[in-house]
């Protein structure tokens, strides 16, 4: 067990990850491991969240959700997060997530920015912010 945690988030489509995305956030993930105790916040969306959580549990990550106030069917409702936030509004909650992280992570649909896109609106809050983002590639 490392003494330093390292707060990480997520933010990817709800389409889900592409699997070379998948295996450089695992690549990076365990990289991270190494010297610190990572933690990861995600949004349970349904997708690349989802897909997170999943991998995150399966490398012995502790996972904090920022669920958002949407419709049922866009949740993934993810089991064993350590904390789970009340519901906000989807770009409230984005920028939550990146407020409570050291650096993020991003698995966009399209390697254009794209508006009326909350993963691309989180990617742009990063920038406003200077948080620290590695953008996965399809």
């Amino acid at each position: 067990m490392h003494d330093r945690e390292v707060h990480v988030g997520i933010t990817a489509t709800r389409l889900g990850m592409s699997n070379r995305q998948i295996a450089t956030l695992k690549a990076k993930l365990r990289a991270m491991q190494k010297s610190v105790c990572v933690v990861l916040h995600h949004g349970d969306c349904v997708g690349g969240d989802a897909q997170a959580d999943d991998l995150a549990h399966r490398l012995g990550i502790q996972v904090v959700i920022h669920p958002a106030d949407v419709p049922s069917d866009k949740r993934a409702y993810c089991k064993g997060a350590s904390v789970v936030h009340n519901p906000k509004p989807p770009l409230v909650r984005n920028r939550d997530i990146v407020n409570a992280v050291g650096i993020m992570f991003a698995g966009p649909r399209s390697k254009q920015e794209v508006l009326r896109s909350g993963t691309w609106a989180t990617v742009r809050y990063c920038y406003e912010v200077s948080r620290p983002l590695v953008m996965l590639q399809r």
